[in-house]
């Protein structure tokens, strides 16, 4: 038989479930409704519970076998209908806290569906994360899930052990919500930033970065996102680019309970980067991290008219007069650069700069990105020697996406007007992460910093 099943154990008063509510769930299937102690009904087409069930709050699945009845949770199934995601998955309860992926689509629908619970299950758990909605990059292993590493050949064989090369071609290429909805997604993380834009139900998207992949897609999306100090969150069981230059953080805009938007991230950061899970300086190459959390703020703000990097003396120093092993792409220009330019105090303040969108939207159809009206994403300043996004790759700092509002732009593809998000990225430091965060929250606190949302445009339109 199949049941559907509520418990609210910690209620201190009892809970009532109308006729209207029963009449629903007979509708969608349900032979038999099972309440709980603490739930309360007039109606006689339901089932008492004899003692309290000893269950976490919320709906359940129930079914029964002679004298046995079972209970499972249950999920509602949202489309995805910007392809954001390969597939969903939910946890099986069977106590080995794997994840099950979910082969699914609505009818008539070429999207997934992603399963996602109900949170009266975490009304009453005290963790830090407790009942939060995650996506993840597929570069993640997550015990009963393949990661794919966006390449359909990796997950079906061990294809670096044969000498191949990870390619996220393989997959579509996932819309953006903003403005027209054919604005480009940017870099690889491009499908965790786009999600978390597109979705009310997803608290956070978890992804990667090494040159850009978190914050040119945070940026075009006009959500929060941040490229951690180099060595804050270990890359175990995660594809790297690189091991030494690989790091991941969050995306969010997302409001649940008393945490804000503008500051869920940081909730998020400071209980996600413990130092327990730092990267072994065997790995980056640096010193161990030791990340204050305080008020000691920058007394001074830079805005680069082109871009600084600091490097070269530093290695030949330590490294019998080596230069460093910089990407072949930046090798030549930083071989000849005069690093003198920059002095000591410039690491001691906040830079803040402009992530190369100039307000302009940049399109997913590379022939619409040609005039001046539109834009490409990773192209340097004309006197630079390379991408601001580039900066704390090699000098290991913290960087932060933050969107500040939107602006508008005649669309190429619906030939209306449209709003497109505007960003700013600020850099501190290596191991001020947290100092970072705490300038953030104090932003929104005042005002200055608005509450993002999900779909065409990120801030209401007044």
């Amino acid at each position: 038989a199949l049941f559907v099943a509520f418990a609210f154990p910690s209620l201190v008063s009892k809970g009532v479930l109308g006729e209207s509510a029963i009449d629903y769930l007979s509708s969608s299937g349900a032979e038999h409704v099972l309440l709980d102690t603490t739930i309360s009904t007039s109606s006689t087409k339901v089932a008492k519970s004899p003692s309290p069930l000893k269950l976490p709050p919320g709906p359940y699945l129930a079914t029964s076998s002679g004298n046995v009845i079972s209970f499972s949770t249950v999920y509602r199934l949202y489309s995805d209908d910007h392809d954001n995601f390969l597939y969903g998955s939910y946890e099986p309860n069977d106590g080995t806290g794997s994840y099950t992926a979910i082969d699914h689509r609505f009818p008539g629908s070429v999207f997934a569906t992603i399963p996602v619970p109900s949170r009266l299950y975490s009304l009453y758990d005290t963790r830090p994360f407790a009942g939060f909605r995650v996506g993840v990059k597929d570069l993640f292993d997550m015990k009963g899930l393949k990661a794919s590493g966006g390449s359909l050949a990796w997950q079906s064989i061990q294809i670096i052990e044969l000498g191949g090369v990870l390619s996220w071609e393989d997959f579509n290429y996932p819309f953006n919500p903003r403005g027209d909805g054919y604005l480009s997604c940017s870099a690889s993380s491009s499908s965790s930033t786009c999600a978390v834009a597109a979705y009310d139900w997803l608290d956070y998207a978890i992804g990667t970065d090494t040159g850009e992949s978190m914050r040119h897609p945070a940026a075009v999306s006009g959500i929060y996102s941040q490229r951690p100090s180099q060595g804050m969150i270990s890359l175990e069981n995660v594809l790297p680019l690189g091991f030494a230059t690989n790091t991941a953080s969050i995306f969010t805009l997302q409001y649940m309970g008393m945490i804000s938007r503008e500051t869920r991230a940081t909730h998020f950061a400071k209980h996600w980067y413990a130092p327990s899970l730092h990267q072994s300086s065997d790995i980056t190459g640096l010193s161990p991290l030791e990340v204050p959390d305080n008020k000691h703020y920058p007394k001074t703000i830079l805005y680069p008219t082109d871009y600084l990097p600091r490097l070269v003396s530093t290695w030949a120093a330590r490294y019998g007069g080596r230069f460093p092993p910089i990407e072949a792409e930046f090798r030549a220009s930083w071989a000849t650069y005069d690093e003198m330019i920059n002095t000591m105090p410039a690491y001691n303040a906040v830079m803040i700069y402009d992530i190369r969108t100039g307000g302009l939207p940049s399109y997913r159809e590379e022939e619409l990105n040609v005039g001046p009206n539109a834009t490409r994403l990773a192209v340097p300043s004309p006197r630079a020697v390379l991408l601001a996004l580039g900066i704390c790759t090699i000098f290991a700092c913290a960087n932060f996406t933050v969107p500040i509002g939107q602006v508008p732009y005649l669309s190429q593809v619906t030939f209306v007007e449209e709003m497109i998000p505007v960003t700013v990225n600020l850099v501190v430091r290596r191991e001020c992460d947290f100092v970072l965060y705490n300038i953030i929250k104090e932003l929104a606190d005042v005002g200055v910093l608005k509450a993002v949302k999900t779909g065409r445009t990120a801030f209401y339109k007044f």
